[in-house]
């Protein structure tokens, strides 16, 4: 967004905390949401969402605001979750190695238990991967 000199107020849209939990709330907020930008002509060419349970519920509001998932509205989601397989189309998402998270977690608290002086961060980034399905 950055390099594209995007203004990130305008383009990320934001649910309430309240509105994360209930799949019907969450629908009728990623609603209007969408009717807003349709309505102003500033439909976005794209949805990057925090977790697939969202991006899985932007979908099917596109679908019943008659958007073409891929054509007028992209969306990726985040976690590859398996909603992710069995909605239509397949969602595009983003995996990551929730073993190796884990793993490093571990072993930091053991470190941390047994010396807390002498913990060693390892911030090496762990490795994530776009799955292509189609939603993008």
């Amino acid at each position: 967004m950055a390099a594209r000199n995007l203004q990130d107020q305008e383009l990320i849209l934001r649910l309430a905390t309240d509105q994360d939990h209930d799949p019907d709330v969450q629908r009728a907020a990623l609603r209007n949401l969408l009717r807003q930008l349709m309505s102003t002509s500033k439909l976005p060419l794209g949805v990057f969402a925090v977790s697939d349970k969202i991006a899985a519920n932007l979908l099917v509001v596109a679908r019943e605001l008659y958007l073409n998932v891929p054509n007028e509205l992209k969306i990726i989601g985040f976690d590859d979750a398996p909603i992710a397989r069995y909605t239509v189309p397949e969602l595009t998402t983003i995996h990551q190695d929730t073993s190796a998270i884990a793993e490093r977690t571990a072993n930091y608290l053991l470190e941390a238990i047994t010396d807390r002086d002498h913990v060693e961060l390892d911030d090496t980034p762990i490795p994530i991967q776009l799955i292509q399905r189609g939603t993008l």
